[in-house]
């Protein structure tokens, strides 16, 4: 279970995107949704790594 409230989360996520997009990486909603699934808790560290390494695969 995550220690920040939803808002938190997505205030978080959209700080790290622009981070990134300064070095001209632009995350994906589905990236997006992987790394908030393994900070909520829904999927492990070993799952996210998994799905995390098959998503870099089709880049």
């Amino acid at each position: 279970m995550s220690q920040f409230s939803e808002e938190q989360l997505k205030r978080k996520m959209e700080d790290v995107k622009a981070s990134f997009r300064v070095e001209g990486i632009e995350i994906q909603d589905d990236d997006d949704a992987l790394v908030l699934a393994r900070i909520r808790g829904e999927i492990s560290q070993e799952e996210f790594l998994k799905r995390a390494k098959e998503a870099a695969k089709n880049v």
